[in-house]
């Protein structure tokens, strides 16, 4: 944050305190699976069929991973898709250590596994920034609306004027017109700011892809 102002072409910045999360990135549900379909795959599923391309944090509580484990973690970092068999071959041990030890960091909560998805490719081309503000006694009921809606990607409290950020997709400029002025939300808001999103140079931290090289 302290470099952002230095940038050479930057005029300004705002910045605004998140004080509550409603819905993040990660609880996101697109609307296109089942409850069935969504339980079997936040089961112990093996990286490769994770997601299309997966971001893993690692948690350090102080212990230093071991060379194979930074090879591994850093392996799937570059690629979520990655097989047990090609994680093994990477960081030197067998398939069935690669196995163990990855289940092992997660259930430690020494590394997540996160899916960065694109949602042009889920049919949602249209992103927008919503800033929302509601009178204070009807504010949870909007926060909890807006999480309802699978168009909404991310949605928080924050400080300032708008109580509610909330980030949306949308599979055209006529849905998100219907969103921010049909919704039933909207009875109780005050007010709704709009802003499109040109496009996204990262997501969850990672680069777009279109700017890997």
């Amino acid at each position: 944050m302290d470099e952002l102002p230095g940038l050479p072409g930057v005029v300004r910045t705002l910045t605004l305190p998140v004080l509550r999360h409603v819905r993040t990135i990660r609880e996101w549900h697109a609307g296109l699976l089942t409850e069935t379909e969504i339980a079997a795959l936040a089961g112990d599923t093996p990286a490769s069929t994770a997601a299309a391309s997966a971001d893993l944090l690692p948690a350090f509580d102080g212990a230093e991973l071991t060379r194979s484990d930074r090879l591994l973690v850093n392996t799937l970092a570059e690629d979520g898709r990655c097989t047990y068999d090609e994680l093994a071959r990477v960081s030197g041990v067998s398939e069935a250590t690669a196995r163990r030890r990855l289940g092992v960091l997660r259930r430690e909560g020494r590394v997540r596994v996160r899916a960065a998805i694109e949602p042009v490719l889920l049919g949602l081309p249209v992103e927008a920034v919503l800033w929302v503000r509601a009178v204070p006694a009807a504010v949870d009921r909007v926060a909890a609306a807006l999480a309802e809606s699978p168009h909404a990607r991310y949605v928080s409290f924050v400080t300032g004027e708008r109580q509610l950020l909330a980030l949306t997709a949308f599979p055209d400029e006529a849905a998100l017109h219907d969103f921010v002025t049909r919704s039933p939300w909207l009875d109780e808001a005050a007010s709704v700011e709009v802003s499109m999103v040109l496009g996204s140079l990262k997501r969850g931290g990672m680069l777009a892809p279109w700017l890997r090289g």
